[in-house]
């Protein structure tokens, strides 16, 4: 018997398929941001903030958090969801670091909460920091070392991490317990925005200063799972150049 003849395959051209095909998405270099437009937008904001401080001063109702030391956010619009989010902050570098004490921010650095593994990091952790004296301007920025032992122990009660968490501005952890140190740190350091920043910490502490330095001359992002995202670009106390 004669073979029953094939169906016929519909054929689509290579032009509808790629008419059909999503855009892809512009590369960084592709995104267009005008820095007179951004320079203007800051210098509003500053003079908002300075007529807001007076207004508040002479006992007038103003909007709340626009303080002399109040933070200022980049909220960044994506196009769509990354396919890859992830919760680890990812170091951004910026040519005025924020956290470091610096003329930029009067000489006031971050305070820093360092979480380490076990007593016997943070001995390596203490001896370094003797070693580099109170006045060396990133590592007194140090103002605390803990265990996570310690950590759970000591602050258990939700009261005791809530006065840990308003007691520090940036929280350091020894990358071996990051996966560890959120749930340790508790819902009030992850609603002040204390998210923990990874730190490796090699076994004779060689080079601790710079990683502290490093970590501390940018600002952080974590890649959302929606289309919103913010990170911190200064304070207010800084110009707006």
């Amino acid at each position: 018997m004669p073979a029953a003849p094939k169906a016929a395959m519909p054929r689509t051209s290579a032009k509808k398929v790629k008419k059909n095909m999503p855009a892809a998405p512009k590369a960084a270099a592709d995104v267009d941001l005008d820095a007179a437009t951004v320079l203007a937008a800051t210098q509003a904001l500053l003079a908002y903030q300075e007529r807001s401080s007076s207004s508040n001063a002479s006992g007038k109702a103003t909007l709340p958090g626009l303080t002399d030391d109040a933070d200022v956010h980049l909220v960044i619009t994506l196009d769509r969801p990354p396919p890859s989010p992830s919760s680890r902050p990812r170091i951004i570098t910026v040519p005025h670091p924020i956290l470091t004490a610096s003329d930029a921010n009067d000489g006031e650095g971050a305070a820093v909460l360092l979480l380490v593994k076990d007593d016997a990091a943070k001995d390596l952790v203490r001896a370094v920091l003797d070693a580099a004296g109170p006045d060396h301007r990133v590592m007194s920025q140090v103002r605390k070392v803990l265990t996570l032992d310690s950590l759970r122990t000591k602050h258990q009660r939700f009261a005791n991490k809530r006065e840990l968490a308003a007691e520090y501005d940036v929280v350091l952890v020894d990358v071996r317990i990051l996966p560890m140190a959120g749930k340790a740190l508790g819902r009030a350091a992850m609603t002040r925005g204390l998210k923990p920043i990874p730190l490796r910490i090699r076994g004779n502490g060689a080079g601790l200063p710079v990683l502290i330095k490093r970590a501390l001359a940018g600002t952080y992002l974590t890649v959302p799972a929606g289309t919103c995202a913010t990170l911190q670009v200064g304070t207010v106390r800084m110009g707006a150049e």
